[in-house]
């Protein structure tokens, strides 16, 4: 698999959770709109299986986000997306979502239901393995690439680590 394909659909993937958490705090889970986002979720999970990928890990740290253990390219767009949705999961233990190969329809279905139980009470009813091959989990960790968005914390930390070396 080239480089450029899992980039692109790791942006499609990230782009669809973000849209989900969305729409699961407006709708009701039989809604056509999350239904809608459902279908876009399994046509990524589809082209991934295409493109020869057994599995999707997706990891949306606070400033940056991984698929498969390499660092995700965002725009400023997508990466707002990211910050908001980490801010979400990380806030309900588990910013580290794998997508088996063996991944069931009705395994998604049933963690969209308590991911929308889950926001719209602001308490965590998620059950990490309970839904088949979609584990979750919790990602830890920073990267000066994450500052890249963010030029005042960028040369913060440029001075500090100038300061350290100095001293």
């Amino acid at each position: 698999m080239s480089d450029n394909a899992l980039q692109r659909i790791g942006v499609e993937l990230l782009g669809v959770l973000h849209s989900l958490t969305k729409v699961v705090t407006l709708y009701d889970t039989n809604n056509d709109n999350v239904s809608r986002q459902l279908e876009m979720l399994f046509g990524i999970l589809d082209r991934a299986k295409e493109e020869e990928l057994a599995a999707l890990q997706l990891q949306v740290l606070p400033q940056e986000v991984f698929i498969n253990q390499g660092l995700l390219h965002l725009d400023k767009g997508m990466y707002d997306k990211a910050v908001e949705l980490s801010k979400l999961l990380i806030q309900f233990q588990m910013n580290d979502i794998t997508f088996g190969a063996n991944l069931a329809r009705g395994d998604v279905e049933v963690f969209v239901t308590d991911l929308a139980t889950s926001i719209r009470g602001n308490k965590n009813v998620l059950r990490p393995g309970a839904y088949g091959s979609l584990g979750l989990g919790l990602a830890e960790g920073s990267a000066i690439a994450s500052l890249r968005f963010e030029p005042d914390r960028l040369s913060l930390w440029l001075m500090c680590s100038f300061l350290e070396m100095v001293q």
